[in-house]
């Protein structure tokens, strides 16, 4: 998979850094709320292309009941990031997900049933260790989301240094 580096001005209209968008990357597979990671990865064949009309119509997918799901997306660093401290930033993912890197646990925001609580309207932000990165090959990145109701993964998407992701999320 191919993937683009790109300049991406944040607030500081003087400011770019090079980014990796990761939107046209995701991939989604149903699951149970007790799938975890290992789950995901050993169905890692089953995922299906998330295309660009799901990402804003998550629950045409899930259903408008509530439902589990996977999403996946791979990619490689590329060499301007390379050994860096990197941020992952998701703009809009609602209703609640759960994040993980090469199989380690990142965090998540909001809560799953039974304590439903949605993320709401806040930019995602992810710190991703680099004893964590592949450096040189496939990363890995799996979301478990719950989807209720209207369910999108809006926005660009994308990888950047740390402190650059972390100021467009403060900013946005």
């Amino acid at each position: 998979a191919v993937f683009a580096l790109v300049f991406v001005s944040c607030a500081d209209k003087e400011s770019k850094y090079p980014t990796l968008l990761l939107n046209g990357s995701y991939s989604y597979l149903m699951c149970s709320a007790d799938s975890d990671c290992a789950d995901a990865e050993s169905e890692a064949g089953h995922f299906q292309k998330l295309d660009d009309s799901s990402y804003r119509n998550l629950e045409k997918i899930a259903g408008r009941d509530g439902a589990y799901m996977w999403i996946k997306s791979e990619f490689q660093i590329p060499d301007a990031l390379k050994h860096k401290t990197l941020g992952y930033v998701i703009p809009y993912l609602h209703f609640a997900e759960k994040v993980w890197l090469n199989g380690t646990y990142l965090g998540g925001y909001g809560e799953f049933p039974p304590d439903l609580v949605s993320a709401q309207y806040a930019v995602h932000f992810y710190a991703l260790p680099e004893t964590v990165l592949n450096q040189t090959g496939t990363n890995t990145i799996l979301i478990k989301v719950f989807v209720i109701g209207k369910g999108s993964l809006s926005g660009k998407t994308f990888i950047a240094e740390v402190d650059k992701a972390k100021r467009f999320a403060s900013d946005h």
